[in-house]
């Protein structure tokens, strides 16, 4: 996953696209930090030095949102 594949519109609604390589698979802990591990770096990549902290800032509020749904299995 990374920051290029995923789209915004003006209201905020986002998908994810290029599924090319994707898999459904049996929800586990180890593949789901690795993914959003390497989001965190595409999304510092994009952000450039300058912008780390924002994109630091914007991946926390984004995982603490991405765990609360984890939490209710949505």
């Amino acid at each position: 996953l990374n920051a290029h594949n995923l789209l915004f519109d003006a209201a905020g609604k986002g998908w994810v696209i290029d599924l090319d390589l994707s898999r459904i698979r049996i929800p586990a802990t180890d593949w789901r930090e690795r993914n959003l591990a390497r989001l965190q770096r595409s999304l510092r990549k994009l952000a450039g030095e300058a912008g780390r902290q924002a994109a630091d800032r914007g991946f926390a509020a984004l995982r603490v949102a991405y765990d609360a749904q984890w939490q209710r299995g949505t």
